[in-house]
């Protein structure tokens, strides 16, 4: 599968080793007029078009069940790289919008999917909304960023150094120490204040390097705050498995939060079953 490549910008604000970008995966047949934005792990460190396990494999397949997927490769490097990935998880939600009748998409019709990092990062488009330097350059930029749906696997969730739970290697590709102070504004599970559109979580029990407390903490967050939450938990399996399928016999059990996942798009008004109308 050969996916077109988006600009986020003709003239990319910020600095950064590479310049961020949008890889389309068009369905032949689609069972869907929305859209998943899917936004891969990196640590807030590794150029997230690297983990295919967790990018073009999972674009492949959501594109054979019938659902159009565009892939996030934002900006990331260690030491501090804010507010650079943030700016363009917001750009590409903006953009998906702006040309949604070229897309065929429907702007009210976009969940956000994000691994680890990348689920830190989904869930700041729906939880972090102070104004970022490189913003309001264009029309683009009068869309909202905020997806109609979130689903946040393994997600970075609290930026609280002081928890063991806590990917502090994230916090601090992130921050930096320039931006260190911005830690408990990033930090979901304590600093949201109100409701995010309806929310998937995805985590394993065993998971060493970010814990599942980010999850569970979340998802108890989001039900004070009212937003409606479908969490799935798996005693095995680790960190960064992506699609799931191909793990040890022991954990492959968790391969099934991918069907769990489609029904809760069908379940959103999201997707159809294959076998219905559009």
């Amino acid at each position: 599968m050969n996916p077109l490549r988006l600009e986020l910008w003709e003239n990319t604000p910020g600095s950064g080793e590479y310049t961020p970008y949008l890889l389309y995966y068009q369905p032949k047949e689609r069972c869907s007029d929305g859209a998943v934005l899917l936004v891969p792990g990196s640590a807030y460190r590794t150029n997230p078009s690297m983990p295919k396990q967790e990018g073009e494999r999972v674009c492949e397949y959501l594109c054979e069940r019938g659902i159009a997927v565009f892939m996030l490769v934002y900006r990331v490097h260690s030491g501090g790289c804010y507010p650079l990935p943030i700016l363009d998880g917001r750009r590409a939600m903006r953009l998906l919008r702006y040309h949604c009748e070229e897309f065929a998409i429907n702007p009210s019709k976009i969940v956000t999917l994000g691994y680890s990092a990348g689920g830190h990062l989904c869930a700041s488009l729906t939880g972090y909304h102070e104004p970022l330097e490189g913003e309001g350059v264009d029309e683009i930029d009068r869309e909202s960023y905020v997806p109609n749906l979130q689903a946040l696997c393994y997600p970075v969730i609290s930026f609280d150094t002081l928890k063991e739970y806590t990917h502090k290697g994230s916090v601090v590709n992130l921050l930096g120490e320039k931006n260190a102070h911005l830690a408990q504004e990033l930090s979901f599970e304590q600093s949201l204040t109100r409701p995010t559109p309806p929310t998937f979580l995805f985590h394993n029990f065993d998971d060493a390097e970010v814990g599942v407390q980010n999850s569970l903490l979340y998802a108890c967050r989001l039900r004070e705050l009212g937003t409606p939450v479908e969490l799935h938990v798996y005693p095995d399996g680790g960190h960064g498995v992506g699609l799931a399928i191909d793990e040890k016999p022991s954990s492959r059990h968790n391969c099934d939060w991918l069907s769990r996942f489609v029904n809760w798009l069908i379940y959103n008004g999201f997707t159809r079953d294959k076998g219905e109308g559009m």
